[in-house]
């Protein structure tokens, strides 16, 4: 099974109302592992933000899945924008993913776009055809990826 993610990014430091607090990644990290377990999942596509994404790619990584990472722009502007503008120390591990997808050809920058909203927009649309289209790759040729 390949399990689509748009994950939830870590609460900014002014975050008026707390959603997924630094403190809390521990625990999600868990509940990810536990569902891919429980869905014997063999691959994720997800982005690449500092919060679930990043969790879920560390999991898989741990359990020896695939991951594609789709994202709307190239990989050091989404840093800036997405990873290591929250607090926590997301930077290594987003390199070390992002390197690993990009070496196995399971990286993918969808930009550019107008406005990085339509980016995120789009990449959310596109985790799910992508995750639709290996699932049916790994379907049609009866079980091998």
């Amino acid at each position: 099974m390949i399990i689509a993610l748009a994950g939830r990014r870590i609460d900014a430091v002014d975050s008026p109302t707390p959603r997924f607090p630094l403190s809390q990644v521990p625990a999600v990290k868990k509940r990810i592992k536990q569902l891919l377990k429980s869905y014997t999942a063999t691959g994720i596509v997800c982005s690449a933000a500092c919060g679930a994404d990043l969790i879920a790619l560390d999991v898989a990584a741990e359990l020896k899945l695939d991951s594609t990472i789709l994202l709307p722009f190239a990989v050091d502007r989404f840093k800036t924008s997405s990873v290591i503008d929250r607090p926590g120390d997301w930077d290594a591990l987003y390199d070390r993913v992002c390197a690993d997808a990009a070496a196995k050809g399971h990286l993918i920058i969808l930009g550019p776009f107008v406005t990085d909203d339509e980016g995120y927009l789009t990449v959310t649309r596109a985790i799910i055809d992508i995750a639709r289209q290996q699932t049916a790759q790994v379907g049609s040729a009866g079980g091998q990826a």
